[in-house]
């Protein structure tokens, strides 16, 4: 009860004192008010009266922080006069502001029409976005609070799948320390980038397998919205992830699949690939390869020279030698860049942001490799989400060549639930706990070795 009111205090004080110190005049003030406001209410709606009052607490506390981070993100992209500069915002986000602009002043434009003044492959999110502004004049702000808002209705859904694997009580709670302590997921959901919204689009998938799976499907018509909308975001986000989404579906729907893991997953592998490169973004995907080995050439991706020796050619090496060298792509997805002694950022926030990244290596990073080596200790229904969660992981890697981490958001967000179960599992499991401990003694040398190797060279 008294963390309860902490975290409602919290957000009383951020929405409503906090932004009078920030917005330079009234209108923006009570925009923000109105909107944030909206935000909990819908939130409100949509919490199910199982563990209603832990949920609503732990959305207080996660929507009192991000408004916290996009005020810090508002202020720095106005001038001392209260001007917005664009060109003070950094990475995608100036791109995916600037269309969704594009297409609000193009508003009589159909759909399909706005697609194709698009520069960018997939434009639904900028789209989502221009329809947001028809609401308000402060189009950053608002554009802001939609990633917010759809980064709590990630974490709503977590816990919805909670409930249905019959989760106790003190793992939702872990659940929701998870998520709102997770680097990736806190970055994903305050920038303006479409990740958070791919992530919805995949976890109302999760959650309809499992609905499937634990035989609640009373309402046919709302398990169909919610594929069709998973699906449909899917396309109009990252299309190639289509044949991925229906396959893990059928991965966790079908009951004997888990004796047929591994030809999923091969399945899984095989048949992602061949989307990937045999759709009609292949030239992109050609253009992102060569671009990213020419980054890592130039030094311009951070830890380029670690990264530069570990998979520099990696990129345009054949099929047979990339799956040889796999095992390193995913070494260097996992080793997040930290730069605490480079002050050279656009935003003071990218500064925080990027070292934060120490919490998923020093936590959440070995938790999750732990779990990988303790599948036994899952249920079947877990286990599954577990493999389709590293195999997600490492498909990324492969793809991407290790080196933009938050296009697997969405599969390490999905690792919340176990690594949640696992965590609770050792508070009463004494073995388990011993092997967790031993774990992070073995990864915290080899650790230490590697530091100092790296140092010394």
């Amino acid at each position: 009860m008294k963390y309860s009111i902490l975290n409602f205090l919290l957000l009383l004080i951020v929405t409503i004192v906090l932004p009078l110190f920030i917005f330079f005049d009234v209108n923006t003030y009570f925009e923000f008010l109105f909107m944030s406001i909206f935000v909990r209410l819908v939130l409100v709606f949509l919490t199910p009266k199982n563990h209603s009052v832990l949920i609503n607490n732990f959305l207080n506390l996660a929507q009192g922080v991000y408004l916290i981070i996009i005020l810090m993100m508002w202020s720095h992209a106005h001038n001392d006069y209260g001007v917005f500069d664009i060109s003070k915002l950094f990475g995608d986000s100036i791109s995916y502001f600037s269309e969704s602009l594009m297409m609000y002043d193009e508003r009589e434009k159909t759909f399909l029409e706005l697609g194709e003044l698009s520069s960018i492959n997939y434009f639904l999110f900028q789209y989502i976005l221009s329809k947001v502004y028809y609401f308000t004049t402060s189009k950053y702000l608002s554009a802001l609070l939609f990633v917010v808002f759809t980064g709590l209705l990630n974490l709503l859904i977590l816990f919805k799948i909670g409930i249905l694997l019959n989760f106790k009580k003190q793992t939702m709670k872990i659940i929701g320390v998870f998520y709102i302590i997770f680097p990736h997921v806190l970055a994903s959901n305050t920038n303006l980038l479409k990740d958070s919204l791919l992530v919805f689009s995949f976890l109302l998938l999760i959650y309809s397998a499992i609905y499937v799976v634990k035989k609640k499907y009373k309402n046919y018509f709302k398990l169909s919205v919610y594929l069709v909308l998973s699906l449909f975001l899917c396309a109009f986000i990252r299309f190639p992830f289509v044949i991925l989404f229906i396959l893990i579906f059928y991965f966790i729907v079908v009951k004997n699949s888990t004796n047929l893991r591994n030809g999923i997953i091969f399945g899984l592998f095989v048949f992602y690939i061949m989307t990937s490169f045999l759709s009609s973004q292949i030239d992109d995907v050609i253009k992102n390869a060569n671009q990213i080995e020419i980054g890592l050439k130039s030094g311009e991706v951070y830890g380029s020279g670690f990264t530069s020796l570990l998979v520099g050619s990696y990129a345009s090496n054949p099929f047979y030698l990339k799956i040889i060298k796999l095992p390193l792509v995913v070494i260097v997805q996992y080793l997040n860049p930290i730069n605490i002694f480079t002050f050279s950022h656009s935003n003071p926030w990218s500064y925080i942001d990027i070292n934060l990244k120490i919490i998923w290596l020093l936590f959440i990073g070995p938790l999750y490799i732990f779990c990988c080596t303790q599948l036994k200790s899952f249920t079947p229904l877990l286990k599954k989400l577990l493999i389709v969660s590293v195999t997600g992981y490492v498909l990324i890697a492969y793809l991407e060549t290790g080196i933009i981490p938050r296009y697997a958001l969405l599969f390490m967000c999905l690792s919340i639930l176990p690594l949640a179960y696992i965590f609770q599992e050792m508070k009463r499991n004494l073995l388990l706990k011993k092997k967790y401990i031993y774990f992070n003694r073995i990864y915290f040398f080899v650790a230490f070795i590697l530091v100092f190797i790296y140092i010394i060279r």
